[in-house]
């Protein structure tokens, strides 16, 4: 086990903390120079390459297809893992951990192989309108995130709890939402925010 009170441990990961936010922090602050050209220290001051954003309809455009296809896929991410991660801790399923193999397998295989097998298989064979076809991508590349996060959540939580509700005359399906859901919303928000902004770190165009 790691100790938090390791003090040599402490300063080696601010460390690389402050390595790794530095370039991003440069970033930031040339964004703001009046020049054309990347230059330390800035020479002035402007909000005019932020206002350029706005005029470029390709960007806008990209943008929102991007917006569109992260909540779409986040949110069936969310309805698709839930319940099967209820049903992969709560139930004596033959081959469980296949299942969990099953749906992990995304983060094993590169991005860019599963985008060029979905479009070959989608968009030339089945021939699907681009849209859903990216919605099915993001969905597949989400869905880990939602099982590792809510599965962690899952077993955290007593079981007595849910049990409890259903001796108390509460339905199986009435507790899942009034018992369940309430206990691992921390962790169905993580979820939501990890697939979000994986999925729209990649603006359309």
């Amino acid at each position: 086990m790691l100790n938090r009170k390791n003090k040599t441990l402490a300063i080696i990961s601010i460390i690389i903390l402050i390595l790794l936010m530095f370039p991003l922090l440069l970033v930031i602050i040339t964004s703001f120079n009046n020049q054309d050209s990347i230059s330390l220290p800035i020479k002035g001051f402007t909000l005019s390459w932020y206002a350029n954003i706005f005029q470029q309809p390709d960007f806008i455009s990209g943008f929102e297809s991007s917006l569109f296809v992260a909540i779409i896929a986040s949110l069936s991410a969310l309805i698709i893992g839930i319940p099967a991660v209820y049903a992969l801790t709560r139930f004596n399923i033959v081959h469980k951990s296949w299942f969990h193999s099953f749906f992990l397998s995304p983060t094993l295989i590169p991005e860019i192989v599963i985008g060029f097998a979905l479009y070959q298989a989608a968009v030339v064979t089945l021939r699907l309108p681009v849209m859903p076809s990216l919605i099915i991508g993001h969905f597949l590349l989400c869905l880990p995130y939602v099982i590792r996060l809510v599965t962690a959540s899952m077993l955290l939580m007593d079981k007595n709890i849910e049990e409890a509700a259903w001796v108390c005359g509460c339905s199986p399906q009435k507790g899942f939402f009034l018992i369940v859901l309430p206990n691992i919303k921390a962790s169905i928000v993580a979820a939501f925010m990890m697939c979000f902004i994986n999925s729209l770190r990649v603006v359309l165009v």
